[in-house]
């Protein structure tokens, strides 16, 4: 694909939030010459192509938090990632942008993205994807504006760095953690995501590190869609107050050996620039990115669902939330049992189900498209039936009529119930305890092996039927809706 039609392309398509972040941000592609684009569109894909003379260094920041100004503080933001670059001897190629503010309103949108149009050009670099989310009164300010570098590494370099001649290593220095590993010809690709407002959960529970989890679920279950391999995690805390931050460190990194990936996190005391429940309560952020090395022929050959294929949904004995309409969620426990919700008896309750990490799909889903037993995975978190399910079968023209799903929790149809909630606004919203979905011609064999190897819950909800007489998406049997039919969504761009 021409790299300067995708581009004006997505200018072309710029109207909100993400998408106009996008617009500005894809004019910085033509910066470089290792940037390709395989995929248009929202969710669309860009990779980069190392030399054979370079491995790939990876690091995190965030911008200035002294600085006031959004303009600058997103500058500040992208000249220490180009210095942290060349500070080991690296070059920057590209970086991915994660954008927390407190409202999206859209002067600040297009403030962020011409400033990191501006950065970007400056330093010759490209930004192939980014994350926009609003966190309201999390964000204590305009907006706080964190980014990951992938830099081109001298192979003679990186060998002369490690420590025991590998290519695949972290170190620090200067107070950067870096992580290092050889691509080995294949095309790498970064995505981004942050945990928004469930943190909050975590400091009333005093059980920061499991925040960790959720924002590792949402990065790593998105690049393993495309069937990519994480390589690397990097992610940055920022923090107000007393947080353990060497607990927060080490759950990553054993979260990363698990996953034999690496993970670094580097903490950034931005003070007043977030906000926890209350003014005086100790809080953190988490946001970052993922960079993974994906196969050329899983480019050429993209995980999608086939004519013979059965929907089979996937969720643990644990019921959790993941880390989606955590702000209706926090107002609503808030009006029911007031501000410190978390002391109360029945409020206690209720945290141990919103304070319960997300589900980590990523080892489960790599070992069922290895196997060949998944043709498609879809996980449930940053939205849900209407958008991470029926948008995808949509758009290869399947529908299923949806049997048997795993109910929500208690007490998540007590807080749907308490805001008068309609069921295809919660289903929209929320994964109603169903935290993935996978795509599967073998049904017994994938639903055997999630069982038995992962001790997760899996059960078949329906065939995938080609899309016929104006259905499309899905419908959800049983699940009754506010007009009184059962609840569906098309998948179909209104």
């Amino acid at each position: 694909m021409q790299k300067i039609d995708y581009i004006k392309d997505v200018i072309k398509r710029g109207d909100k939030g993400s998408t106009r972040l996008n617009s500005i941000c894809a004019q910085t592609l033509n910066n470089r010459n290792e940037i390709e684009i395989i995929s248009q569109g929202i969710g669309g894909l860009a990779v980069l192509r190392i030399p054979e003379d370079y491995v790939v260094a990876v690091h995190s920041a965030g911008g200035d938090p002294k600085e006031m100004d959004l303009r600058r503080h997103t500058l500040s933001l992208i000249d220490k990632l180009a210095y942290d670059s060349e500070n080991i001897g690296a070059e920057p190629v590209a970086f991915a942008d994660v954008v927390d503010s407190n409202t999206g309103h859209s002067d600040m949108i297009d403030t962020v993205g011409y400033a990191l149009k501006e950065g970007a050009d400056k330093h010759k670099v490209g930004i192939p994807t980014g994350e926009n989310a609003i966190l309201g009164n999390r964000v204590n300010c305009e907006a706080n504006v964190i980014g990951t570098m992938i830099a081109l590494l001298p192979r003679s370099k990186a060998e002369e760095l490690s420590s025991d001649g590998s290519l695949f290593f972290s170190f620090k220095k200067n107070g950067v953690s870096y992580a290092v590993f050889d691509p080995e010809g294949k095309p790498v690709m970064i995505n981004s995501d942050g945990v928004g407002t469930k943190t909050e959960f975590y400091e009333r529970s005093m059980n920061y590190k499991l925040a960790v989890d959720d924002e590792a679920a949402m990065k790593f279950d998105d690049a393993v869609k495309l069937g990519a391999r994480v390589r690397v995690s990097s992610t940055i805390v920022e923090t107000k107050g007393n947080i353990p931050i060497d607990e927060i460190i080490a759950h990553a990194e054993s979260l990363g050996r698990k996953n034999n990936l690496i993970a670094i996190i580097d903490e950034d005391k931005v003070g007043n620039r977030i906000m926890g429940y209350n003014p005086c309560a100790d809080s953190y952020n988490l946001g970052g990115s993922v960079v993974s090395t994906i196969d050329e022929r899983r480019l050429q050959n993209p995980l999608k669902p086939t004519a013979l294929d059965y929907l089979v949904a996937i969720t643990a004995p644990i019921p959790n939330p993941r880390s989606n309409g955590i702000t209706d969620k926090r107002k609503v426990m808030v009006d029911i049992f007031g501000k410190n919700w978390h002391q109360t008896e029945i409020g206690k309750i209720f945290l141990q189900y919103l304070a319960q990490p997300s589900t980590i799909l990523y080892p489960v889903f790599n070992d069922l498209i290895d196997k060949g037993l998944a043709t498609s995975v879809y996980h449930m978190s940053g939205g849900a039936f209407k958008g991470k399910l029926a948008k995808p079968l949509s758009k290869h023209n399947f529908f299923v009529n949806i049997n048997d799903l795993f109910r929500p929790d208690w007490r998540e149809s007590a807080l749907i119930g308490h805001s008068l909630m309609p069921a295809e606004v919660a289903y929209a919203s929320f994964p109603m305890g169903n935290d993935g979905f996978i795509t599967t011609s073998e049904p017994k064999q994938a639903t055997e092996l999630i069982k038995q190897k992962y001790g997760l819950l899996a059960r078949v909800v329906g065939p995938l039927e080609h899309s016929h007489r104006g259905w499309s998406g899905v419908r959800l049997i049983g699940i009754q809706g506010s007009n009184g039919e059962d609840v569906y969504f098309s998948g179909k761009d209104k």
